[in-house]
């Protein structure tokens, strides 16, 4: 069957239009499920105080710290993982012999490097996969990668980020999805004071909107970077519902088990449609590879049923027809499913 072909035998058959069924957003790795109630009340709440400046970020950095093990003056909160990404590339990099962007990654790494006109040496990984990585980083070198990583999903093994750390002069490891893979190494930036985590709300905790990242690092590092920043990083309401978000981690833990369960399901789902090679992973995505079809037609053919999934063909690091789907709820992803076996004739 043709691309798009199904979609109008539907329509003539049934007269159902794809486009009033609820799309199916499975394109910017969001929780679907929403956050906590008690963050809604907590963000609904503050709404009352938006015509004055947001308070002090330290009781929300108190409380993360808390959480994590470490020393409060060890995180700081900024207006989104974006902005943690660009306050870290300007404080640090100049103390680094070279920044290493190990590829495929998350595409904000090279974007903000760009703007910040900082030259990146960009090492290619297999998908899936650290293979040779601890031997193309060298003394000297600020190295920044994603665990999970975006878009395939990989994590970093904890002897290997020690050995990292033994060589590069600093390691930035952004945790955005670490949720997903239930482990987080922000309490050894205690231990490794070239160490720096990058974490967000955005992600597991359904607050993308509010726009909430932070670091973890050494008091000396965080306070270096705090002199980059601005008395208002973060909106009243951000702090506010992000400071209930932490206490209902018990809401998330089942978010996360769903999640981890669809993503299992998903997984084994695209496994056996043919003409696809599947990645698994430790995020709330799946990468998966075209064999034999255009990931734009396919990407182009979804959306006409609603459905939005990221076209990856063309990221660093990247060679082939690739795309990756959020793990949504699992009513999502059955019409996916669905949809893409139609789509490729599968």
């Amino acid at each position: 069957m043709a691309i798009g072909e199904g979609l109008y035998r539907l329509r003539e058959q049934n007269g159902i239009n794809p486009m009033k069924i609820p799309p199916a957003k499975l394109d910017s790795n969001e929780n679907p499920y929403g956050p906590s109630p008690k963050a809604l009340f907590a963000a609904v709440g503050a709404i009352k105080e938006i015509s004055r400046y947001p308070k002090s970020a330290k009781s929300l950095e108190e409380k993360i710290a808390s959480l994590l093990g470490v020393e409060a003056d060890g995180v700081l909160i900024s207006s989104g993982g974006d902005r943690v990404i660009e306050l870290v590339l300007r404080s640090i990099t100049r103390s680094a012999k070279r920044l290493v962007i190990p590829i495929p990654g998350f595409q904000m790494y090279s974007i903000i490097s760009e703007a910040l006109d900082l030259d990146a040496d960009f090492v290619p990984l297999p998908v899936g996969s650290h293979d040779g990585l601890l031997e193309k980083v060298r003394r000297g070198d600020l190295v920044f990668i994603g665990s999970p990583n975006n878009p395939d999903g990989k994590i970093l093994e904890r002897k290997d980020l020690e050995a990292l750390l033994q060589d590069c002069a600093w390691l930035v490891l952004d945790e955005a999805y670490a949720e997903y893979a239930r482990i987080s190494f922000a309490p050894l930036t205690k231990s490794y004071p070239n160490l720096i985590v990058i974490k967000t709300f955005s992600k597991a905790f359904a607050l993308a909107g509010l726009r909430v990242g932070y670091l973890v690092a050494s008091g000396d590092v965080v306070r270096s970077i705090r002199s980059l920043t601005g008395p208002y990083e973060v909106s009243s309401i951000g702090i506010e519902a992000c400071k209930a978000a932490l206490e209902d981690i018990q809401y998330y833990n089942r978010v996360v088990d769903l999640t981890c369960r669809n993503r299992s399901k998903l997984l084994e789902a695209l496994s056996k449609i043919g003409r696809l090679t599947v990645f698994p992973s430790h995020g709330n995505f799946i990468l998966f590879k075209l064999q034999g079809a255009f990931a734009t037609e396919v990407c182009n053919d979804l959306k006409l049923r609603n459905i939005l999934v990221r076209n990856c063909s063309g990221w660093r690091g990247l060679d082939g027809e690739f795309i990756r789907v959020t793990v949504g709820t699992w009513s999502e992803l059955v019409r996916f499913i669905s949809s893409l076996r139609e789509v490729l004739g599968s």
